[in-house]
């Protein structure tokens, strides 16, 4: 399918927009649910089946701009979050109609483009958003106008993300700015755990969830 759609013609770019491209930005397993994945092409999303990997049983537009986060909830196999340059943060719902996916948004989660999203393995209404603006916000899916906080040590892009899998309160963050820093949502006021000097921008591994180890054993 993302074969095919190289030959597909796109609208003109807006200004300051990447042209738009049929790259591939994220492939995301459901966690929930390991029959599927999900991938982002440009402004489009596809969610397919691996039995069935010659296309996706669903494709649809994500977003008026690239898309460049996505991130599947561990606690249920059918909702997802994308997020992109255009700084909004969208939750959809596979159970729900094409039309009517769209469960909940954010319009201005990040002042720029939103690089990174992930959902507490502990908490079902919690997610943690990096982005180019360098903060980490973390937000309440039960609301939503605003996050319940902002993490601002960052100087550049925030680019990965990690919740920790033993305690809800942690989370560790890697940026732009060469820094790796953990993070208590319950040590104020600065929430500063560590922060890690490094000498390249930082990748974060996150290891197996309490779902998955449950499942190995």
């Amino acid at each position: 399918i993302h074969e095919k759609l190289r030959n597909k013609k796109h609208p003109p770019p807006m200004v300051n927009q990447i042209k738009p491209s049929s790259h591939i930005n994220r492939v995301v397993i459901n966690s929930a649910d390991t029959t599927q994945f999900l991938t982002l092409e440009n402004l489009n999303f596809h969610l397919w089946y691996f039995e069935r990997p010659s296309e996706p049983f669903l494709s649809k537009k994500g977003s008026n701009s690239t898309n460049l986060a996505a991130e599947w909830s561990p606690h249920s196999g059918n909702e997802f979050l994308i997020g992109g340059f255009t700084g909004k943060l969208k939750l959809f719902d596979s159970r729900v109609s094409s039309q009517n996916m769209l469960v909940w948004k954010q319009r201005q989660a990040h002042d720029g483009e939103i690089r990174e999203a992930k959902w507490s393995p502990f908490v079902p209404h919690w997610v943690a958003t990096g982005g180019g603006d360098a903060l980490i916000k973390i937000w309440d899916l039960r609301y939503g106008r605003r996050p319940m906080l902002v993490l601002d040590d960052h100087q550049n892009s925030v680019n990965k993300l990690a919740w920790s899998v033993m305690n809800c309160e942690l989370l560790a963050s890697g940026g732009s700015d060469r820094q790796l820093k953990v993070w208590s949502l319950t040590l104020e006021p600065h929430h500063i755990v560590a922060t890690i000097d490094t000498s390249y921008s930082c990748l974060l591994y996150t290891s197996p969830s309490p779902r998955d180890r449950t499942r190995s054993r």
